[in-house]
């Protein structure tokens, strides 16, 4: 492949290719367009692969086996400027909008835990109060 240094397009679909080297930007500087499916990267290097990837410099499209919404997700957090993923646009503002959705949750979760917290400090201070009172008495 290194003799190929002005390939856009490759397709190793159906090879069994179960890894890649770490480092393919000088390997396919110029690729645009991968075609993984039907190859056997194992769940447990499916991250390095993808890593792997990543080092590709113009990738922008990729068909890949996805077995979990979880490699969806790593897929897009790692190859950032891929705008094609199986065939399908990828639409960054959608993703933008659900990390800011997420992180919004996670802010509103921490508030009410916060405000939760507070006001169970108070109602056991409350408490104690009576309690002593009563004891007073």
């Amino acid at each position: 492949l290194k003799h190929l240094p002005h390939l856009k397009e490759l397709n190793l679909e159906d090879n069994a290719i179960g890894k890649f080297p770490k480092d393919l930007s000088k390997i396919l500087p110029e690729l645009m367009n991968l075609n993984l499916n039907g190859n056997d990267i194992d769940e447990s290097d499916f991250k390095k692969v993808i890593e792997s990837l990543n080092s590709i410099p113009n990738l922008e499209s990729l068909y890949i086996n996805l077995h979990e919404e979880e490699q969806v997700d790593l897929v897009m957090r790692i190859l950032t400027d891929l705008q094609y993923l199986n065939g399908l646009p990828v639409e960054r503002d959608m993703l933008e909008d659900e990390s800011q959705e997420s992180e919004m949750k996670e802010v509103i979760v921490n508030e009410v835990s916060q405000m939760y917290s507070a006001s169970r400090t108070v109602e056991d201070e409350e408490v104690l109060k009576i309690n002593n009172t009563a004891a007073r008495t």
